[in-house]
Formats: structure tokens, C-alpha cells, sequence
């Protein structure tokens, strides 16, 4: 059972870019965009700005490629996988002090596939990561705990597309040799509930834990589940994907139509198109102030939510989602 959200009328507020026939990348200094890290060109380092905007310790030269470098919720760690060669992985861990600074990159694990490397997430407590992994047979979540150093792989819960809520509930696309759902677990790995097949994919937490934003499988679209009932209603009829959540829960954003950067107020119902054409994968900055995603040559352009604005960061290089925010 589910609940198709009303259509009000939208008052669309177009912001589109010189490259696209309109006003000008403005560029913005780095002062303005810390405390961030990401994954520099070379993909070899990464590099990191400080809560001044100053340019921080870079961390981990010794790699072939970095990806996912992701902070701790407290800032007090970075996590991030180093690819030696085209099969070996290492999860590393980096403490940084109060002043910002990094200290010595030590290895957590290291294990050898063919895979992908994996999206790491951090458990709310810091005591450990959850990332989904594929094993000979099918995807299943894996977690380390940094204490103990125990590498734990929980076969019974099979979920791709993997996040994790403010809280330590599981939510991820459940898959099996004839279909898909979505499937919430808690903290203890307990399955509290799976939806119909074939609902959706690329599940996302709303930041206080109190909704599931998704993509529609089969017909286009987003929705929105109620991780308590399992009831949920859709949002829009286009061809939107690539969801986040804004950090204080109000907006949703996404991409339509593999073009337009669209923003959805979660009360009013109202979208705003903050971006006409070429959008792609997008973060949020931790204050909620700008919306992050490539522009061309791997520059980093910030969309600004308060008046559509569009700004280059002078001198920094970065791709989503080889970013992240303190």
C-alpha cells in the first residue's frame, strides 16, 4: 500500500551557467569551502582544507589510487581504500587532532579481490565500518571493528546499494535470483522488514532516521518510505535519480533526467532546478549552504542553495563522491 503525493503548482527558479548561455561561474575562494578532504588528480593522495580554508596535510602518497576517503562522524578519523594493484585493497585509517593534522595512515585490513572497491560507511559510535561486498555467490555487508580489529562478513544480510542511519539501522537493496527490494535492518543486523519486490533501489536515510528516500524501479520516479509501517508514497513522476538528502533533512535533491540538479522542499512540495543542464553525482556540504559536484576538468563547482549561484573553487581539483565533508 503506498500514497501518491499531491502536485502543487512549482515555482521553478532557473540558475544556469555560461556554458549553458547565462551567467558566469563565479569564483569562489577556498577559505569559504573547509573542513573538506578529497581525492587529488593523481588519485594517489589525498588532499584536505582546514576549518580556515587553509591547505592541510595531504594524506597517503604510498598508494597506486585512493577512493572513498570518508570522515568520522566526530572528525576525529578518515577512513579511506587504497588500491595497491588490480586486486589488492587496504582499508586505512588516519587520526587528526585537534588542530587538524593528520597523523600516520595505519592499514585495518587488507584482503585481496577483483571487485570494486567498496563505499565505506562508519557506524555512529566510530567503533567500526559497514561496506557491501560481493562474494562468490552473492553481495553481503561486511564490517570491521577498529578495536578489536575483527573482520566479520554477515551472509544472512544481502544488501547492495547500503547505507546506514544516524541510529545504526540498515537500509540497502535486497537482491535474489528473482527480484529486488528494499530491506531495513537494525543495528543488531535484525531484519525488520523488507518491501515488495521490485520497489526501488538506491536507498538514502533521511538525516534524522525518519524516512527512506529512494529511486523507482520499473516506472520513473522517487519515493519515500516510512522506515517504521513500510509505507511509502511517491514524489515525482520523472526520470530522477542519484538522491541525497540535504543535512538538516528539508531538501531532497537529485538528478532528472540525466540533466537538471533538482531540488524538492520536503514540506511545500516545491521543486527548484539549481542546474539546467550536464548534472551529475552531487554531495551536500556539512552546513547544508551548497550542493558539490564536478565541473569540466575535474574543477569543483558549489551550487549555492540560498540563491542558486553557481562558483568554482579556486585551485582545487576534486570528483564526487571522492569527497567528503567535516
Amino acid at each position: 500500500m503506498h500514497r501518491v503525493a499531491s502536485r502543487p503548482a512549482l515555482p521553478w527558479l532557473l540558475w544556469s551557467l555560461a556554458l549553458f548561455g547565462c551567467a558566469d561561474v563565479v569564483p569562489m575562494s577556498a577559505e569559504q569551502v573547509g573542513p573538506l578532504i578529497f581525492v587529488e588528480p593523481t588519485g594517489q593522495r589525498i588532499g584536505s582544507l582546514t576549518t580556515n580554508g587553509q591547505r592541510g596535510a595531504g594524506v597517503g602518497e604510498a598508494h597506486a589510487v585512493i577512493v572513498s576517503p570518508r570522515w568520522s562522524p566526530s572528525g576525529s578519523m578518515i577512513a579511506y581504500v587504497g588500491l595497491e594493484d588490480d586486486r589488492v585493497r587496504d582499508l586505512w585509517i588516519v587520526n587528526i587532532d585537534a588542530e587538524g593534522r593528520p597523523a600516520e595512515p595505519r592499514s585495518a585490513l587488507r584482503w585481496d579481490t577483483a571487485e570494486p572497491p567498496p563505499l565505506l560507511h562508519w557506524l555512529p559510535d566510530e567503533s567500526g565500518l559497514l561496506w557491501s561486498e560481493m562474494t562468490d555467490t552473492s553481495v553481503a555487508v561486511r564490517q570491521l571493528e577498529l578495536a578489536s580489529g575483527a573482520d566479520t562478513w554477515h551472509f544472512q544480510i544481502n544488501l547492495s546499494d547500503l547505507d546506514v542511519a544516524s541510529d545504526g539501522r540498515i537500509v540497502g537493496r535486497a537482491s535474489t535470483e528473482s527480484s529486488d527490494s528494499l530491506a531495513v535492518h537494525a543495528a543488531s543486523f535484525e531484519r525488520l522488514f523488507e518491501t515488495e519486490a521490485g520497489l526501488g533501489k538506491a536507498p538514502r536515510w533521511s538525516p534524522d532516521g525518519s524516512e527512506v528516500g529512494f529511486v523507482l524501479l520499473g516506472e520513473p520516479g522517487i519515493g519515500v518510505l516510512d522506515p517504521d509501517t513500510g509505507t511509502w508514497e511517491r514524489l515525482t513522476n520523472a526520470e530522477d535519480t542519484d538522491l541525497r538528502w540535504s543535512p538538516d533533512g528539508t531538501y531532497l535533491s537529485f538528478v532528472r533526467q540525466r540533466e537538471q540538479l533538482v531540488l524538492r522542499d520536503r514540506q511545500r512540495g516545491t521543486e527548484t532546478i539549481m542546474l539546467e543542464a550536464e548534472a551529475a553525482a552531487h554531495e551536500w556540504s556539512r552546513d547544508g549552504r551548497h550542493l558539490a559536484m564536478p565541473g569540466p576538468d575535474r574543477t569543483l563547482w558549489l551550487l549555492s542553495r540560498d540563491d542558486g549561484s553557481v562558483r568554482e573553487v579556486v585551485g582545487l581539483r576534486a570528483s564526487v563522491p571522492n569527497l567528503d565533508w567535516s
